[in-house]
């Protein structure tokens, strides 16, 4: 009985390997004739490019200007129902009073913690339920401030509204004031146990010597000394229409969205900006080398710079 098993299974098998080898056979004769030459083939030496990939057409942008001079840009994106805007404020970092480096940072940064009808986090509901996001930034040697907005367009109105109340009425509460100069001073001391940023820090005062530009932060004593007053006048005198450009990318078009904007900033009152003044870059005329020695620390950290002047730079962090 064993041997009749053993010899029905060995069939079985043999007839199982035969039917693949004729199936791949058959597949194999399906193909077409390879006749092992390249006549007729092409050689272009690079991978095919789609020409229509390599076509560009940018939207053109639309433009308008509210009676109070806020200039509008929308530029239309019809492939998803989304939409950006950014507010453009010509006064940034180098606006800020000589005696208050980051003034016009936490301007920025404080804008949305509480407006003259909401609160930071009334204002964090609403946004989380519809959506939609609202930031802005300033940076220190920037020339401008800008306060971004997004969201679906179907709740485009409501995220206007929000984002109106953030850019006109801020009111700067004296919690949130306080809160946000102890938050930055103890990050301070945090980031500047980092050799990178030291190094870099050293660099740009190296180069700009008391110029804005050598800032990488605001320095702790004059965050410490912003209050609330300081906040409003910083904005009351730079946030003003004639001062400012409103972007809008997305779908959107201009036609349907200008009466919405003049309602939400046609009343902005007008106002004039104090001019950006940028002090001299100090000249560069010889090759000099700064080495910051910190005992105790295991790390070098180099950076070298090339001034205009050809007056190369080294900053050298050494940790024996």
């Amino acid at each position: 009985m064993k041997n009749t098993a053993t010899n029905k299974m060995k069939f079985l098998t043999a007839v199982i390997a035969i039917a693949s080898f004729a199936t791949t056979v058959c597949a194999q004769g399906t193909l077409a004739p390879q006749t092992g030459t390249m006549k007729g083939a092409v050689l272009k030496g690079r991978a095919p490019v789609s020409k229509q990939i390599l076509r560009v057409k940018l939207p053109k942008a639309q433009e308008a200007t509210l009676k109070n001079g806020l200039r509008v840009v929308v530029l239309e994106n019809h492939r998803v129902p989304t939409f950006s805007m950014e507010m453009v404020v010509m006064s940034g970092g180098l606006s800020d009073p000589a005696d208050m480096h980051g003034l016009a940072g936490a301007t920025a940064a404080l804008l949305r913690e509480g407006t003259a009808k909401h609160t930071s986090r009334e204002l964090a509901e609403q946004l989380d339920t519809i959506g939609g996001t609202i930031g802005a930034n300033s940076g220190l040697s920037g020339f401008t401030t800008s306060i971004t907005a997004a969201g679906l367009v179907e709740n485009f109105d409501q995220v206007l509204d929000l984002f109106t109340e953030v850019v006109r009425t801020p009111k700067f509460p004296t919690e949130e004031v306080e809160r946000y100069k102890s938050r930055t001073v103890t990050a301070q001391g945090q980031i500047r146990g980092q050799a990178n940023f030291l190094a870099q820090e050293r660099l740009n005062q190296a180069i700009y010597g008391t110029h804005p530009a050598s800032l990488v932060l605001p320095p702790a004593e004059a965050i410490k000394k912003i209050t609330t007053a300081d906040l409003i006048r910083f904005h009351d005198q730079n946030y003003v229409p004639n001062n400012a450009m409103l972007a809008i990318v997305g779908d959107v078009n201009l036609k349907a969205i200008l009466p919405r904007l003049e309602s939400a900033f046609g009343d902005w009152r007008q106002g004039a900006a104090p001019a950006t003044v940028i002090p001299a870059v100090p000249a560069q005329s010889e090759a000099k080398i700064y080495l910051i020695n910190r005992p105790g620390s295991v790390q070098t950290v180099s950076r070298l710079a090339h001034w205009e002047s050809n007056a190369p730079i080294r900053i050298t962090l050494r940790w024996p």
